[in-house]
């Protein structure tokens, strides 16, 4: 199974739930892109339903890094389908101990949007 995993947005949001694109430092995670990319495959499984049904294409998966860097509020932003969605939400849910983004020396939430791209088992 081959997967390209790639981020795509990041914005903060404020007390008020509005968002702040003047972040002072944006959040990282320990191990950079490639300890990212290591995590999302090591739990992403490629459904055996998409796989028979030759499914490849990409899924677009939202979430909030946390003050305490951890992911939240998951959801689709855009479906490939069903079971590849929750496939990888669930490989997001892993991507904990994110050293968290700050405002004016304050840790605060920010938005992520992160595509994964399936392109099927390899052969």
């Amino acid at each position: 199974m081959k997967l390209m995993l790639l981020f795509l947005t990041m914005s903060s949001l404020t007390l008020t739930g509005q968002v702040d694109t003047t972040l002072n430092i944006i959040c990282e995670f320990p191990g950079g892109f490639q300890k990212v990319q290591e995590i999302l495959s090591k739990h992403l499984v490629y459904p055996l339903s998409a796989s028979k049904d030759k499914i490849v294409g990409k899924c677009y998966i939202k979430y909030v890094v946390d003050t305490l860097g951890n992911p939240t509020n998951i959801e689709v932003q855009k479906s490939l389908r069903p079971d590849c969605d929750s496939g990888a939400m669930l490989a997001v849910s892993h991507l904990t101990g994110w050293k968290p983004a700050l405002l004016k020396g304050r840790k605060v939430p920010i938005k992520m949007t992160q595509p994964i791209n399936f392109t099927g088992p390899k052969e």
